[in-house]
């Protein structure tokens, strides 16, 4: 079943919000970027809906054309409510005269009031109702829910869905697994498992100064890789936070090939800025090692995510491709599928302050491209050319014992006799 997740649009009905709530359109679409990290996490295929549509209340036939045209089979809605300040706790609505939809309203305020009296013992359970109000209910033709998680108008409801983000996302989204599950009578496939090294820049020598968030490039970059660190390993992905040892440039990196490689990790992922080379460029750009595929289908989706993101901020600045490199030595030296991401440029004002107040958009759009690539990584080009090598030595000495089919070499620093040196793996 493919899931369709449409967060609130209407920013002007945000009235009464509190500070730490924020608006209620920039809370929902939070929420649903995290709750369909989790369903795809979970083997389930989930999209978001449009966040670049207006904000007048007939906006959401954009949404019901994109559901349509995607041929989706669950359409969820997730809003926040409001009231009189008075009212409390979550409820659902459902397309009227829908029993799946129905059924799935009920489901998801079970589990989400079951949640609420954790915090609340006292609260009334509100009721499960169909609603020819609410026009998006009735756009499409597949099963929709509305779920109002609670009153962004009540502080205590409001700082209820603050303080329980995660677990409401979570909630939401074993909810939809179980019912797919039980609909389709099937347990999807595990997905096979992947890790990712996470190696952020390890240099001390490149920092803006002069400008209000100043920090090192090694300082920054270390912050984004824990986050994106961090956001992986909650949503169930193996992921590994580079050696942060202050080794300096070559030294640092000699150490982050050899920890790669010798725990064999599907995807590296270094996180860098960009640096002034005579002209100033701005926005993100990602480097590949040139003929890599697998790394290019990467790339492609990260930059996608993080220029979506920086144009919302700068319209105006053209997008980047992805550039083959052959120059860096982090990229050549890893055995695993190699990105290399620079963020934004780092001697631009402008830029080192989007870096600073989107920094946890930012974390959501890395790991949003990995966590859709990661489960479809293929063997990488290099572990192909070790195999191919192995392979043609086999046929021109028919006397050499036959090796497994994923048979090949890994590269490892050896730190006393100051060179490369090999250490035979199987990859099953």
């Amino acid at each position: 079943m493919k899931v369709y997740i449409s967060p609130e649009w209407m920013v002007k009905f945000s009235d009464n919000t509190f500070e730490s709530y924020g608006f209620e359109r920039e809370r929902m679409e939070a929420i649903s970027k995290e709750l369909c990290l989790y369903l795809i996490q979970k083997g389930v295929s989930a999209t978001v809906g449009d966040l670049s549509i207006g904000t007048d209340k007939y906006e959401y036939v954009h949404r019901n054309a994109e559901a349509k045209k995607g041929n989706y089979d669950l359409y969820i809605c997730l809003h926040s409510n409001a009231n009189n300040t008075k009212s409390t706790g979550p409820q659902t609505f459902h397309k009227p005269n829908d029993d799946n939809a129905e059924e799935l309203a009920s489901y998801i305020l079970n589990s989400l009031h079951k949640l609420y009296t954790e915090t609340f013992p006292n609260a009334v359970k509100r009721p499960v109702l169909p609603s020819d109000e609410y026009l998006e209910l009735n756009g499409v033709n597949m099963p929709v829910v509305l779920v109002e998680i609670a009153f962004h108008d009540n502080k205590d409801d409001a700082q209820w869905i603050v303080d329980n983000q995660t677990r409401i996302t979570h909630t939401i989204g074993n909810t939809i697994y179980d019912y797919i599950q039980q609909k389709n009578s099937f347990v999807f496939p595990p997905r096979p498992k992947r890790e990712v090294y996470i190696s952020p820049d390890n240099q001390e020598e490149y920092q803006l100064k002069g400008f209000k968030f100043s920090k090192t490039e090694r300082e920054r970059m270390e912050g984004f890789s824990r986050i994106i660190c961090n956001g992986l390993v909650r949503v169930g992905i193996s992921a590994k936070l580079g050696s942060l040892r202050v080794e300096g440039n070559e030294i640092g990196t000699k150490r982050r090939i050899r920890e790669s490689n010798e725990m064999d990790y599907d995807l590296h992922v270094c996180i860098h800025a960009r640096r002034p080379n005579g002209k100033l460029e701005r926005g993100p750009e990602v480097f590949i090692l040139p003929g890599d595929e697998t790394a290019r289908k990467v790339a492609q989706d990260i930059l996608d995510e993080l220029y979506a993101l920086y144009r919302e901020k700068f319209p105006d600045i053209p997008k980047g491709k992805v550039i083959e490199t052959t120059k860096s030595q982090e990229l050549n030296g890893v055995i695993a599928t190699a990105v290399l991401i620079k963020i934004a440029c780092q001697n631009d004002k402008h830029d080192i302050d989007w870096m600073s107040f989107e920094k946890w958009s930012i974390e959501m759009a890395i790991e949003r491209a990995i966590i859709k690539n990661i489960a479809k990584l293929e063997i990488s080009k290099q572990k192909q050319k070790q195999i191919s090598k192995q392979a043609q030595k086999r046929s021109q000495n028919p006397n050499v014992k036959p090796i497994p089919r994923y048979y090949t070499h890994k590269r490892v620093w050896d730190y006393d006799l100051n060179k490369w040196t090999k250490v035979p793996i199987i990859y099953d």
